[in-house]
């Protein structure tokens, strides 16, 4: 089960690319706003984790629709 943490990112990353589609964004734009976003909320984590982040939530959600 994820953490309250891991949750919590989720949600921030899924807002972060949405708000890029909605801003009519393609997709490596969406993935560069959303791991700035982590970086920023995370800033541990490095770039290549954070994208890593990205595409895990990316594929979660296409799994889920």
């Amino acid at each position: 089960m994820l953490r309250e943490a891991d949750r919590h990112l989720e949600r921030v990353i899924y807002r972060a690319i949405q708000g890029a589609r909605l801003a009519g964004q393609d997709d490596r734009f969406q993935n560069d706003v959303a791991a700035r976003t982590v970086r920023w909320i995370r800033p541990e984590m490095t770039v290549s984790e954070a994208l890593t982040a990205v595409e895990s939530v990316r594929y979660k959600r296409l799994q889920n629709v």
